[in-house]
């Protein structure tokens, strides 16, 4: 019984670790990502490029799951990051990376961060 448990948590494991990275690269590599989108798209996200932009990994699942391991990209649900956007994300800057936590539905997230200054 445990089987599809385990099989559960090693595959949202491995969405953490490709979300981690994806976002990594989009925050890395911004000029090359905007290729991928429209000027409609692009300008829908209301990026000032005068302030440095905070890439968050974040994985959303439709209910709460845990993983044993502590993976930093957080698990929440479409609910728990309804919420979260309704709040403000104080950006603890950390070198290079920050991390901003945030309570929602009784749970507090910490969410890892990206922070890079980009020109448009």
């Amino acid at each position: 019984m445990n089987l599809p448990k385990q099989r559960e948590q090693n595959q949202f494991k491995k969405y953490q670790i490709e979300q981690h990275h994806r976002t990594k690269w989009i925050s890395e590599n911004f000029t090359k990502f905007k290729k991928y989108m429209t000027d409609s798209e692009l300008k829908s996200l209301s990026i000032d490029f005068n302030q440095p932009i905070s890439f968050f990994p974040i994985v959303v699942t439709n209910r709460v799951v845990t993983t044993e391991d502590s993976i930093e990209v957080p698990l929440v649900t479409f609910t728990e990051l309804k919420d979260s956007i309704t709040k403000e994300w104080v950006v603890n800057i950390e070198g290079k990376n920050g991390t901003s936590d945030i309570e929602s539905s009784g749970r507090v997230f910490r969410f890892p961060c990206f922070v890079k200054s980009i020109s448009p």
